[in-house]
């Protein structure tokens, strides 16, 4: 698809832009990720009781869920996505 867009441009120049283009925001994207990541890994150092309470209530959660389906008792769930 990216190549076709790039040849869609007309000239090898236009072609050259658009995957430079490409590229840079390839890259900016990832970079912007992994800052966003190194914020949360500095964050969650201060805030290590949270986490580890939010971990366990998230795995507590799964365990009733879990054992609700393989009960048969999957009724009392709700509905999600309009199933």
């Amino acid at each position: 698809m990216l190549f076709a867009s790039a040849g869609a441009a007309g000239s090898s120049l236009g072609a050259a832009v658009i995957l430079l283009a490409f590229l840079a925001g390839l890259i900016l994207s990832d970079v912007g990720i992994a800052g966003v990541w190194l914020t949360g890994m500095v964050g969650t150092r201060r805030l290590a009781t949270v986490q580890i309470s939010l971990g366990a209530l998230t795995g507590l959660s799964s365990v009733a869920v879990g054992s609700l389906f393989i009960a048969g008792y999957s009724a009392v769930l709700p509905a999600l996505f309009g199933g």
